[in-house]
């Protein structure tokens, strides 16, 4: 009997203690609750006879109006809204879905191969000791490209590399993830030049106020500053982090993937150790991917817009029928990947079974990743064709109407912060927001190019890119983050007990002080 008692004592402690620990649900499940609340909200908002402006429709012929500005009423998703979102989620990311797939063999190709393993051997060697330089440097490496050309999908392909290299030197494989994927983010966040984000904004203020406003240059050294600023606080961070974890790998934050992990990693230790005989093509096979790497970059990078004279145009025997260089997408790229993988396997003489069997691992091995992407693409298609995503942006937008500069500014910084977690395309949210939010600002602090006016619009840039990219750190609904974690065999509810920390020091740092300084140096405050 006391054994029943003590037994029963037992359970009731541990359903208490199942109780108190709370659990986060998986990134696909989230994502679909997602799906379902924007569902019931659709219903919601069409009762109410809701209606949006739909802008005029042109010929792309005569250009002339086919259809002239219009209400329509906000419609309400039906109940397999949630099968029809993620089928049309699928067709959105069907370029970065190929190109997913393709990466995916390319990279497997390379670990077979051997070439990976070498040249990670060869540079944990010529480091001595001294891996831990790696992280600051690398992370302001592509804190550099977030803020200069915003790279986003195509950090997915240096995971695969940067993060295996790291492991095998130390550190776990968070830390690699989040070298890149917050280096990205933190660039974005303090974005420069960034076309996609700071480039944009402008160029939408410039355009809805026929030319007046060029914000951009008013507000440039500052982002500056406070890149570097920022970029120091955030690698600083995750430096002390990695060094914690390359003396004592319990103290990780990657527990529930953390076997996964490391026998990934192992299996990229002992890939061909025995053929040794083939270093020298491995090797000739290590420059073909990392040039292959080299190029990606450098087909992302906005040429036009830093140039100025590059050439667009498709009439050459290197880039006949297909974009040229900074105009480049994901089938460009995952034709890019097909072509330098086919190369590798011919230099390295890999047996045509082998090259088949690594090219269908590789890219099988992507196929959860396709799932997360497949799933959050399926959010902005509800919010699109509901008509919900141009109700609220206009509802708010009108709604917020301070005179006081500051605190209008403000009210568009949370306003941007809300409407990112569902639009996670920097320059979707500043096309469909920034004209909007140009007038409001116009119709309120005047239209003067020295006055009032354009100081407000240099703070509603810094508050878009701020706020779009301290979203975009963590949120699920981004697909690229989700992406990300699932090739680097990060659990995304880790991830998220290293990174929120790192986002509230930017989000302080932001409110507390970016914003106020800029308002205060512009006679704002």
């Amino acid at each position: 009997m006391a054994d029943i008692k003590t037994k029963s004592t037992k359970n009731k402690k541990a359903k208490a203690k199942a109780k108190k620990s709370f659990k986060m649900p998986s990134a696909i499940f989230i994502l679909t609750i997602v799906i379902v609340v924007l569902i019931v909200v659709s219903w919601i908002i069409s009762w109410t006879g809701a209606k949006y402006w739909v802008d005029a429709t042109y010929s792309p012929t005569t250009g002339k109006i086919i259809e002239p500005r219009h209400l329509e009423n906000v419609k309400s998703m039906g109940i397999f809204g949630i099968g029809s979102a993620i089928s049309h989620g699928f067709v959105s990311g069907s370029d970065l879905i190929i190109y997913l797939f393709v990466l995916g063999a390319f990279i497997e190709i390379a670990v077979v191969s051997g070439a990976m393993e070498n040249g990670v051997a060869a540079l944990i060697r010529g480091l001595k000791g001294k891996e831990i330089v790696l992280i600051p440097l690398l992370f302001f490496l592509f804190s550099s490209a977030g803020t200069i050309f915003g790279m986003s999908e195509e950090q997915i392909a240096l995971i695969l590399v940067v993060v295996p290299a790291l492991a095998i030197a130390g550190f776990d494989t968070m830390t690699g993830m989040l070298i890149i994927v917050s280096g990205c983010a933190t660039g974005v966040t303090l974005s420069t030049v960034n076309p996609f984000s700071s480039g944009i904004v402008s160029e939408q203020m410039k355009q809805t106020t026929d030319g007046k406003f060029d914000i951009l240059p008013d507000v440039l050294v500052y982002n500056v500053i406070w890149w570097f600023v920022m970029t120091s606080i955030i690698a600083t961070c995750l430096t002390l982090y990695a060094w914690k974890v390359h003396k004592n790998p319990n103290k990780s934050f990657n527990i529930k993937l953390r076997k996964e992990a490391d026998e990934w990693i192992d299996s990229l230790k002992n890939d061909n150790q025995g053929e040794k005989t083939f270093a020298r093509r491995q090797k000739i096979g290590l420059t073909i991917m990392i040039s292959t790497f080299a190029v990606m970059l450098l087909v992302f990078i906005p040429w036009k817009k830093i140039i100025g004279t590059y050439s667009t145009g498709n009439y050459d025997p290197v880039f006949g029928l297909i974009a040229t260089l900074g105009n480049w997408g994901m089938l460009e790229l995952a034709m890019m990947f097909i072509i330098s993988g086919f190369i590798m396997s011919l230099v390295l003489k890999m047996p045509k079974e082998k090259t088949i069997n690594a090219a269908w691992t590789g890219a099988k091995g992507m196929f959860g990743v396709v799932m997360v992407i497949t799933v959050a693409r399926g959010i902005p298609y509800i919010l699109s064709t509901t008509g919900i995503k141009q109700f609220l942006i206009k509802s708010i937008t009108d709604s917020i109407k301070s005179p006081n500069p500051v605190v209008f500014i403000y009210l568009m910084f949370i306003f941007l912060l809300f409407m990112a977690f569902f639009i996670t395309s920097t320059s979707g949210l500043a096309a469909a927001a920034i004209p909007m939010i140009t007038t409001t600002v116009t119709s309120l602090f005047g239209v003067d190019p020295n006055g009032q006016g354009q100081k407000v619009l240099g703070g509603i840039l810094i508050a878009f890119i701020t706020s779009v990219g301290l979203v975009n750190m963590f949120t699920p609904t981004n697909p690229v983050i989700l992406a990300s974690m699932q090739v680097s065999k990060v659990d995304y509810r880790d991830a998220l007990k290293l990174i929120m920390p790192f986002t509230g020091i930017a989000f302080t740092l932001i409110v507390g002080v970016m914003i106020p300084v800029y308002c205060a140096i512009n006679g704002l405050i």
